[in-house]
């Protein structure tokens, strides 16, 4: 096994959702190995077999609570390739995070 950071890649999807006066949720995760911030939108890897919109969905009930989730098309893809990290509290390799392509999602209003 190479020393450093080696290249890892992971299918993902990502949800804009928007509340009624069109403010975006964004989440705050805090980088353990870098303590960098980032904000993204809910949404993570797919499991194996799983479609886009089926990851979209399990990760805004997982992330959020939501359950009534309408999907409206994809509004933006994006490939990238990120550096894997040791883990040094765990002992262990954990991937950083990608922003790949976000899935939107508007909740269904009544």
């Amino acid at each position: 096994m190479a020393d450093g950071p080696q290249f890892t890649s992971r299918v993902a999807a990502r949800v804009v959702l928007l509340d009624p006066a069109n403010r975006v949720l964004l989440f705050r995760y805090v980088e353990p190995w870098s303590r960098h911030a980032i904000w993204a939108t809910p949404g993570g890897g797919l499991e194996p077999g799983e479609t886009d919109a089926a990851a979209a969905r399990r990760e805004v009930v997982e992330e959020t609570g939501l359950t009534d989730v309408a999907l409206s098309p994809i509004i933006w893809t994006r490939e990238s390739r990120r550096k894997a990290f040791k883990n040094v509290a765990g002992g262990r390799s954990r991937s950083s995070s990608e922003l790949p392509s976000p899935s939107p999602a508007v909740p269904r209003r009544a």
